[in-house]
C-alpha cells in the first residue's frame, strides 16, 4: 500500500475548478481511488466534496485569489503535505513546493510563456524560472505530452530519466448520448480560456472569412475569462467584421459543454501553443469534428482523429473548414475517426499510470 497525498487545491478553487488544470486534478481525485494499492489524502480548501475513499485535509490560505496565492502556495504547500506523513507527495498543478522533505512527484503541463514569448505574459516567464529550479528537485515529473517533456528538458533543464509521459483522459459525460445544443442556427465552437497564445484573433478571422463566403454559422466561444481578460476578448470580438456572429458564452458545466460539442459543425482549435489540448479529445469523444493548427502538442494528441492545418495559416484554416462543411461524407468520416482516437484517452488508464509512478518513487 502506497500512502499518497495530493495537492487538491486546483480542484476546490472556484477560479480554477472548471479550467484545464482544475479538471485534471478533479479527474485524478475521482479516478485514483479505484486503483488498488493506494491510500489517498487530498489537501483542500473550500467545501468541494471528495470520494468516500479519499481522506480530506483542509488547509488555510490568507488570500483566495489565484494570482496572489501563488507566492503563499509555494511557501506552504510542502509543509502542509509534510504533516500528513505520506509516502509520496504529488504536486499536480503549477506550484511546486519550495520545500518538501521526502519523495515527491510534480506534474508539468506546459512551459508556454518560455516557448511562446509575448508581452502579455507579465511576470510569468520569471515565475517559470523559479518553478523550473524547484521541479528539478522532484523525484519524478509527469508530463502530459511528449512535447511538454521535450520543452521541460529544453527550457527547465529537467533530467530526461525522471520524466514520464502520461496523457489526460476524457470524462464519461463527453461519451454519453445527449441532446445536442441548438439555437436554430448552425455554429462553430471554440473552447478556451484566454492567454496570449490562445489564438482568439485567428478564430475570429476564420469566422469572418466563412461569413464573407456566405456561410450562416455563428462562432460560439466557451471559456473561463473575466475582468481584463474578458475585456480583451470583447475588444477582439468587436474588431471582427462580423462581430454579431461571435457569441461569448463564458464558462459552463461539463454537461452543457458536451451538448455544445455535439451540436457544433466543428471545433476550431486556433491556439498557437498547447501542452495537451483537452478540448480536442473531449470534442472527438462527443462527436464533433476537430480542425486544429498543427503546432506544439496538438499534432501528437489529435493524430488522425482530426484535421491539422499549418500553424498560423488562417486562410488555409478557413478553407479546410469550408470544405468540411460542404462534404457531409468527409465530416461523418472525421467524426468516426475522432471517436476512435478519443477511445485511447481514458482517466482510468491515466490514474493507473500515475499510480505506477507513485509506487516507483515510493
Amino acid at each position: 500500500m502506497v500512502d499518497v497525498v495530493v495537492d487538491g487545491l486546483l480542484a476546490s478553487h472556484p477560479e480554477a475548478a472548471g479550467r484545464g488544470l482544475g479538471r485534471y486534478v478533479d479527474s485524478l481525485l475521482t479516478n485514483l481511488p479505484g486503483v488498488p494499492g493506494l491510500d489517498l489524502t487530498a489537501l483542500m480548501v473550500g467545501d468541494r466534496p471528495l470520494p468516500p475513499d479519499v481522506r480530506r485535509v483542509d488547509v488555510r490560505r490568507l488570500d483566495p485569489h489565484l494570482r496572489v496565492e501563488w507566492y503563499e502556495h509555494i511557501l506552504r504547500i510542502g509543509l502542509d503535505a509534510q504533516r500528513t506523513h505520506a509516502d509520496v507527495f504529488h504536486s499536480p498543478g503549477v506550484h511546486p513546493p519550495l520545500w518538501y522533505r521526502g519523495p515527491w512527484v510534480q506534474t508539468l503541463h506546459d512551459v508556454t510563456p518560455l516557448e511562446f514569448p509575448s508581452d502579455g505574459w507579465g511576470v510569468e516567464p520569471f515565475r517559470w524560472r523559479i518553478r523550473g529550479a524547484l521541479m528539478r528537485r522532484a523525484a519524478a515529473v509527469i508530463c502530459i505530452s511528449q512535447h511538454t517533456a521535450d520543452m521541460g528538458i529544453r527550457h527547465l533543464g529537467l533530467a530526461p530519466e525522471r520524466l514520464h509521459v502520461v496523457y489526460h483522459g476524457v470524462a464519461p459525460v463527453f461519451r454519453e448520448p445527449a441532446e445536442p445544443f441548438s439555437t436554430g442556427r448552425p455554429y462553430l465552437l471554440v473552447v478556451s480560456g484566454f492567454g496570449p497564445h490562445k489564438g482568439f484573433a485567428e478564430a475570429f478571422a476564420v469566422a469572418d472569412r466563412l461569413a464573407d463566403a456566405g456561410w450562416p454559422h455563428e462562432l460560439r466561444v466557451v471559456g473561463g475569462f473575466d475582468g481584463e481578460q474578458a475585456a480583451r476578448v470583447d475588444r477582439l470580438r468587436r474588431a471582427a467584421t462580423h462581430a454579431d456572429r461571435i457569441v461569448l458564452e463564458g464558462q459552463i458545466g461539463d454537461a452543457d459543454l458536451a451538448r455544445r460539442y455535439r451540436g457544433a459543425s466543428a471545433l476550431l482549435v486556433t491556439t498557437r501553443h498547447e501542452g495537451f489540448g483537452l478540448p480536442t479529445i473531449e470534442a472527438m469523444a462527443a462527436g464533433a469534428p476537430v480542425v486544429a493548427f498543427d503546432n506544439s502538442a496538438l499534432g501528437e494528441i489529435v493524430g488522425d482523429g482530426g484535421l491539422l492545418v499549418p500553424d498560423g495559416d488562417v486562410a488555409r484554416f478557413a478553407h479546410e473548414v469550408e470544405t468540411l462543411l460542404r462534404d457531409d461524407a468527409a465530416r461523418v468520416d472525421m467524426i468516426r475517426r475522432g471517436q476512435r482516437r478519443s477511445e485511447t484517452f481514458t482517466w482510468d488508464r491515466s490514474a493507473h499510470e500515475h499510480a505506477e509512478i507513485y509506487a516507483l518513487v515510493a
